[in-house]
């Protein structure tokens, strides 16, 4: 049986879609949109899990949430092996840091201003302090990022993998205060692995396929590739004039959202 990947549209779900490609495995699409007018997931998605996010990774009848747990799991168990930096090196505590860092404490000012923006007026007392928190771990994030263009090493693995989201809110609101996170971000979107939406199975018209056949070799550094993002010298959030390449994973965090959940 494939793995079936439970995708929410305009979601961090994405992220697991790209990884499955980068190690080849076989998988297939169950999708899920979100109401036009709550931007709440649609209540079949509770049907798969009690709390009704995405993403959502179902392996011979096992459910598995949460993105880290995901992407743990597929590359200890369907060729992923080349992501994760070997176990007892100092790689790999970092991979461990970088990992949780992504859901745990990025996407923590992330969120926040996506609810607040809500508030309008009401919202002034949290501001100053939101911005704050965007600002500092958006400007770790761009000094965590080696030389080769990775958060680890000199080649694509896990950690990358999970921080290109909170990489491409930064780079969608600040690319010239942070170039090193909006050429990871460009570098990303470059890779043939890649997911652009629509997600239907490219390599098939099915909803399930084999991708290529990748795993057999490692993975590949990434280009350093120079950012075309407008700057801005201040938080746009969020910008009206996003890349589209970026649509795909942070067009939620418009102003204009009315609700939000899934993951």
């Amino acid at each position: 049986m494939s793995l079936i990947v439970h995708h929410l549209n305009n979601s961090r779900s994405q992220r697991i879609l790209w990884l499955l490609e980068e190690i080849g495995a076989p998988y297939e699409i169950r999708h899920y949109q979100r109401d036009a007018v709550t931007n709440l997931a649609p209540p079949e998605l509770k049907a798969v899990h009690p709390l009704g996010k995405s993403p959502l990774l179902e392996d011979d009848g096992r459910v598995i949430q949460e993105s880290g747990a995901i992407i743990e799991y597929l590359c200890e168990r369907h060729g992923g092996d080349a992501l994760i930096p070997p176990r007892g090196t100092d790689d790999h505590v970092r991979h461990l840091e970088l990992l949780h860092f992504a859901e745990g404490s990025a996407m923590t000012p992330v969120l926040l201003n996506l609810y607040v923006a809500r508030l309008g007026d009401a919202a002034a007392p949290l501001r100053p302090r939101i911005d704050e928190q965007l600002g500092a771990h958006f400007a770790y994030l761009e000094g965590e990022i080696g030389d080769a263009g990775h958060f680890i090493g000199d080649r694509l693995s896990a950690a990358d993998i999970m921080l290109s989201f909170p990489a491409e809110v930064a780079a969608m609101n600040g690319a010239d205060r942070y170039p090193r996170l909006a050429a990871f971000v460009a570098a990303c979107h470059a890779r043939s692995a890649w997911p652009h939406p629509p997600f239907s199975g490219p390599r098939s018209s099915a909803t399930s396929w084999h991708p290529r056949a990748r795993a057999s070799s490692p993975p590949q550094p990434m280009k350093r590739a120079r950012s075309t993002a407008s700057p801005g010298s201040r938080w746009r959030w969020p910008s009206a004039t996003m890349r589209r390449p970026m649509r795909c994973c942070a067009s939620r965090f418009r102003r204009r959202t009315r609700g939000w959940n899934g993951r």
